[in-house]
């Protein structure tokens, strides 16, 4: 597990949710993919979610960028998926700021992103915004 005790934790906030995609007679918007950014301090993180529900799994694609600087990659920003406390996946952001994760779709899933420049570890919780709940 990456090390991130000196980090303060910090929810991002959604600042664009859209949905598209359902079925028709899709039980729930879980069925749909979601485009979503979040803001947090002055970064920025893109998210598009691909729910593949016969196979109860998830492609998440993100990319993290400086609201003031974002020309400027945010390459090996380390990035966590985590459910229920434990650690599902990690990765970093790629030279573009880019990362990308498949897993199984839990409950409790939590995208994190450590900005250790900023000493904060961004938190979004994935469950909500793929439910349609902000």
């Amino acid at each position: 597990m990456m090390a991130h005790d000196n980090l303060t934790t910090t929810r991002a906030k959604l600042v664009f949710r859209n949905s598209s995609g359902a079925a028709a007679g899709s039980r729930s918007l879980l069925d749909a993919t979601v485009q979503a950014v979040y803001h947090a301090g002055d970064y920025a993180i893109d998210l598009q979610i691909e729910p593949e529900t016969e196979l109860n799994e998830m492609a998440l694609v993100g990319q993290v960028v400086r609201r003031s600087e974002p020309s400027e990659p945010l390459s090996g920003v380390p990035i966590t998926l985590v459910a229920r406390n434990k650690e599902l996946a990690e990765s970093q952001s790629n030279r573009f700021g880019e990362f990308c994760f498949v897993v199984r779709t839990e409950r409790g899933l939590t995208l994190c992103l450590d900005l250790e420049d900023d000493g904060s570890r961004v938190a979004i919780p994935l469950t909500q915004i793929m439910a349609g709940r902000q």
